[in-house]
């Protein structure tokens, strides 16, 4: 990035101070309390290795309850399983099959908290209720991975503000689904970012960007596994800052070099179908299903 500037840390030698809680979690989970495998990829290892440093876990629902958001969702999932049905498989196996078989195995989000001495809740919606528990908890950060865009209110919460993890360099892949980007793309190295979150979608200032990951030919399953698994370096980065509450150093993103993705559509699936690289194979079928029966820790890809 050329033309990014830093943001001033004159603050950044503050601690914790007794009346502020240290971090609070936020997932979302897809159905009847049951979380994702990215939200186990991001969070599984750091929840069990390093509890002492979160205050609570609040778990959300991915998909709003109101009636006219719900049917808007429902045309997005008929659309991309239109436009393509390899990532609407993908996207079925590591969401809902994933999130079901984790709780029936007692490998979920909240089984771990549970295991862990974690304290976990769960809201509804981002409404007073839910503000106000957050304003007693008084927290310094608050680490989101919910698929709601969040307001001001919220994000001027925590001490030190809200942080997300992006499976994307910033600005240039902004919006979801990116890893699928890099192959229509062509790219042959991306990296993750850690940013905090502003009002606009992936438009914070830049935190982290994780070491570079070569984009893979094999499945888009396997590359998205590794943008994930990658983030390694992005808690590695962060667990100093987190462990003592200081203030994270950040860098504005440029405003001149972003783009928006999105879902896959006809066109660029048609790309991959060309370069005849699958969403997903039975190799990854296996290791979805083995890592919500038995656990991250006891499977690799």
């Amino acid at each position: 990035m050329t033309t990014n500037k830093e943001i001033s840390n004159s603050n950044d030698s503050i601690c914790a101070s007794k009346n502020h809680s240290k971090l609070i979690l936020f997932y979302y989970q897809i159905s009847s309390h049951h979380a994702s495998m990215r939200s186990h990829l991001l969070y599984d290892n750091i929840l069990r290795q390093h509890s002492n440093i979160f205050d609570c876990v609040v778990e959300m629902p991915a998909i709003s309850y109101s009636r006219s958001k719900g049917k808007r969702n429902i045309q997005k999932i008929l659309k991309i399983l239109f436009d393509s049905p390899g990532f609407f498989l993908m996207h079925l196996l590591t969401v809902k099959v994933f999130s079901i078989l984790s709780s029936i195995f007692k490998k979920s989000i909240k089984d771990l908290c549970k295991k862990n001495n974690i304290n976990h809740f769960f809201y509804k919606k981002i409404d007073k209720n839910l503000i106000d528990f957050i304003r007693a908890k008084n927290p310094i950060w608050i680490i989101s991975s919910t698929s709601t865009i969040l307001s001001k209110e919220f994000l001027d919460l925590p001490l030190h503000g809200v942080i997300n993890f992006h499976e994307a360099p910033l600005p240039k892949y902004r919006g979801s689904a990116s890893y699928f980007w890099f192959i229509v793309n062509n790219e042959k190295f991306a990296n993750t970012t850690v940013h905090y979150v502003a009002k606009e979608l992936d438009t914070g200032p830049i935190i982290f960007e994780g070491p570079k990951v070569q984009v893979s030919q094999s499945t888009v399953f396997s590359l998205w596994f590794k943008m994930l698994t990658s983030h390694k370096s992005s808690w590695d980065y962060l667990l100093p800052y987190l462990s003592n509450g200081e203030k994270i150093p950040s860098i504005e993103q440029s405003i001149s070099d972003f783009k928006e993705y999105s879902f896959p559509d006809k066109e660029s699936n048609s790309i991959l179908k060309r370069k005849k690289i699958p969403f997903i194979n039975h190799k990854d079928v296996k290791f979805i299903v083995s890592t919500a029966i038995y656990g991250l820790e006891n499977n690799s890809l």
